[in-house]
């Protein structure tokens, strides 16, 4: 695993012992994974409750999506990570998966982190798919 133990000492996680843990979704409305409310008049529902039943009081005049469209994680990478590609809608809907368009916020980095984005020098995609075989 690429993780750490920065979500524990930073952000007060509860991590497994020994183990690196690499990223915590904190808002999330996915078939696998659900943010529940704590406190309130609506403790105990999830995100995709609120989503789908009381979205215009609570979200306001909104696009009308299946789920709620964000995904919201706090990362700790210790190591590389993998190369992310992300198809379009017409792509990932043939593949059985989903568009993600993605927006990275760094709020903390050692010295010596980096972040590749793109391409140093353009490259057709004949040329792309040559050097990926």
């Amino acid at each position: 695993m690429w993780g750490g133990r920065r979500l524990e000492s930073e952000f007060h996680k509860k991590l497994p012992p020994q183990n690196r843990i690499g990223e915590s979704w904190e808002i999330v409305d996915r078939s696998e994974a659900q943010s529940v409310v704590t406190g309130g008049p609506l403790r105990g529902k999830t995100l995709h409750e609120l989503w789908t039943k009381h979205r215009e009081e609570i979200f306001g005049d909104v696009p009308n999506t299946s789920r709620f469209p964000l995904l919201i994680k706090i990362l700790d990478a210790q190591e590389k990570l993998s190369l992310q590609v992300h198809p379009p809608e017409n792509v990932a809907s043939r593949l059985g998966g989903e568009p993600k368009s993605e927006f990275w916020y760094v709020t903390d980095t050692d010295p010596d982190a980096e972040l590749f984005l793109g391409f140093r020098e353009p490259i057709t995609r004949e040329n792309f798919a040559k050097r990926l075989r």
